[in-house]
């Protein structure tokens, strides 16, 4: 692509090209910041757990529409049988161990696959009174991976916050999280704090992948469905995310170290 002059193309929304890495299953996620986590993961030992692994999961089939049953919307029926190019295969990865150790009422997930690598993968969560109180990138950052960058993309109409992780292994992810107010009018939220939300019934998506074409295709898709299911408004919200953050952090004889990214160089911060 060419521009002339060159100052005609923006560039502060878009997403930088890496080679394709695998990425964690959606089995795998969904509880990063509390101490049930070590917890779960004994159990999943034990019993020799191994839904992450595609030989153990079933395929999905993809509803037409959304579906809404006496107890709200079937999660299932949100996502889409393939992600960006149309021949990626999705299988079922649902955690149902998250239930009962966090706030979701109902879990579904499914992970895309291409050419047997894992390239994305989707969680939904059902909550009453708030939003899905478990942060995908808490964990991870005091985990050996690092957050490389926020920013919020602009998709259908809707602006989401958008991070890219870097692992110790050296995969890159990149994630979209926003919940959809399930009022009389559906509104999505998608901000940094889980403090900026407002009391309500939601449902929770986090879907990430090597990709953001991956990840924006899975989004879109799910966006596509609600707008045909009834509307989707959501807001402009100033401050969604923020320019200082902590990239990562690590303990180190009894200390807490945290290295601190300062995206716009604001004063005031080291």
């Amino acid at each position: 692509m060419t521009a002339n002059p060159c100052g005609a193309i923006k560039t502060y929304n878009y997403a930088d090209i890496k080679s394709a890495t695998k990425v964690s299953s959606a089995n795998k996620g969904g509880l990063e910041s509390t101490g049930d986590i070590a917890s779960r993961n004994f159990k999943r030992l034990k019993n020799n757990y191994s839904k992450h692994k595609k030989e153990k999961q079933q395929k999905f089939a993809e509803k037409a529409s959304i579906v809404k049953s006496p107890h709200g919307l079937v999660l299932a029926s949100l996502l889409p049988h393939s992600a960006m190019f149309g021949n990626e295969e999705a299988r079922i990865s649902s955690p149902g161990d998250l239930m009962g150790i966090t706030n979701a009422e109902a879990v579904f997930s499914a992970d895309y696959y291409s050419n047997g690598e894992r390239v994305a993968a989707a969680l939904i969560t059902k909550t009453s009174g708030g939003i899905y109180d478990q942060t995908k990138v808490i964990c991870d950052r005091l985990n050996s991976s690092s957050l490389e960058d926020i920013r919020t993309i602009s998709l259908k109409g809707h602006e989401l916050v958008m991070i890219k992780i870097l692992r110790a292994n050296g995969e890159l992810e990149y994630a979209v999280n926003f919940s959809v107010e399930t009022g009389e009018l559906p509104t999505l939220h998608s901000y940094w704090n889980i403090a900026d939300y407002p009391e309500g019934d939601y449902v929770n998506f986090q879907v990430w992948g090597n990709a953001m074409g991956q990840v924006s295709s899975i989004v879109g898709h799910i966006l596509e469905k609600f707008k045909a299911y009834s509307s989707l408004i959501s807001d402009k919200m100033a401050g969604r995310y923020p320019t200082v953050f902590v990239k990562r952090g690590f303990y180190k004889d009894g200390r807490l170290h945290l290295i601190v990214k300062n995206k716009n160089e604001d004063e005031g911060f080291l």
